[in-house]
This record gives structure tokens, sequence and C-alpha cells, in this order.
């Protein structure tokens, strides 16, 4: 095995273990390397060959890459190809499931070929969207969760929020009642009014009677 043969082989063993998607391709769009998280990320099957960049569903590179350039300011990108490294996020779905990625791509020169490579870089963001989409909703309740069984709840409180219907919440001592309560009056009708918050344990009970 030739020293270059070295080199290759242990490049494509880094790339595998790297924590971003990687693909790279010619100017021809056929496929060179793409280590196994770029196929994960993408949910490509174990069973399906990849040739081209035009087996690469639901990823259509060339808009996307356009519309990347133009964003950077490049006015004339719609005239030339886009040779310089632009990002652009991508929504992946499979199924029900949605997962968010963020592409960076660009042409990259090897001392190994005369010929340009395509090089995209892709890595999974889906957990810091969500975080993002829970503080969007954050207000003086203060309540933040990335809990998927509170996100539900909080989804049920939103539905609930508009209606006049009383509303109990039951639970352990500790579970979020009041941060709920408060959530749930700062959603409603209501909101502009004080919220009253009365410790019922700590009512005599001659008062009550």
């Amino acid at each position: 095995m030739s020293q270059l043969d070295q080199f290759v082989a242990a490049l494509e063993s880094i790339l595998h273990h790297v924590e971003d998607g990687i693909l790279i391709a010619d100017d021809e769009q056929t496929l060179l390397y793409h280590n196994q998280l770029f196929r994960d990320l993408l949910s490509i099957p174990k069973d399906k060959l990849l040739q081209n960049m035009s087996d690469l569903e639901g990823l259509n590179l060339k808009k996307e890459l356009l519309r990347a350039a133009i964003d950077a300011g490049q006015t004339d990108a719609a005239s030339r190809p886009v040779d310089s490294f632009v990002e652009f996020e991508h929504i992946h779905t499979v199924g029900d499931s949605a997962r968010h990625l963020r592409i960076r791509s660009g042409v990259v020169r090897s001392p190994c070929t005369t010929a340009p490579l395509r090089m995209l870089i892709v890595r999974d963001y889906t957990e810091q969207q969500q975080l993002r989409a829970v503080l969007s909703h954050a207000d003086e309740s203060g309540l933040v969760t990335r809990d998927p069984q509170m996100l539900e709840i909080i989804a049920r409180l939103e539905q609930i929020a508009p209606s006049p219907a009383f509303i109990l919440l039951q639970g352990e001592s500790g579970t979020g009642k009041t941060q709920l309560a408060r959530y749930l009056h700062n959603k409603s009708a209501r909101c502009d009014g004080p919220y009253v918050e009365v410790n019922c344990a700590a009512i005599p009970h001659s008062l009550i009677e």
C-alpha cells in the first residue's frame, strides 16, 4: 500500500468518527466519499447505493445552495456556480418526525486532483431547535422544560387557556403545579388581572366554617 493509500485510509477512519456528516463529490456530482453519520442524519437505508448527488432524496442541493448564496450577499449567484462555502438549514422529514439539519457546503481543491471537489458538512441541531422553541414560549411564569411529558402538558394548557372553565391540577408536592397554574393564567384571557395564590393548607378550619 502506497503512502497515499495509507493516508486516504487513515483520513476515512478519522472522518468516520467526527460528529458531523461528511460527503465529498467531484465536479460531475459523482459521490466519492461519505461517512456513516451522513447516512444516519439523512435517514438513508443501509442497502441504498449512493452514486450521485441526485440520489439524495428530499434535498435539492442546487436550489438550497443558490438561496444560501443570495442570502450571503452573492447577488450574481444565479449566473455562476456557487463555489464558496455557504450554510443553510434543512428540515429532513421521516414519517411523523422531523430532523433539523445545518448544512455547510463549498468547493475545495485537492493536490491529488485538478478537478474541484464539492464538500458537504451536515450537523444535527434538532435539540437546539427544540430548546429554542421552548425558550421562545417562556414567559413570566419562568417555565422552561425539555421533558416530553411536560411539553405535552404545556401544549394541552395552551388549548385550555382561552376557556373560562375551572381547572384542577393534581400532583405530588414539588412537581410544578404552581408554575403550571401561573403559566395557565398568563396564557388566559385574564392575564391582565392579578394572579392570586392561596395556600389552602394555611387556612384555619374555623375560617372555612
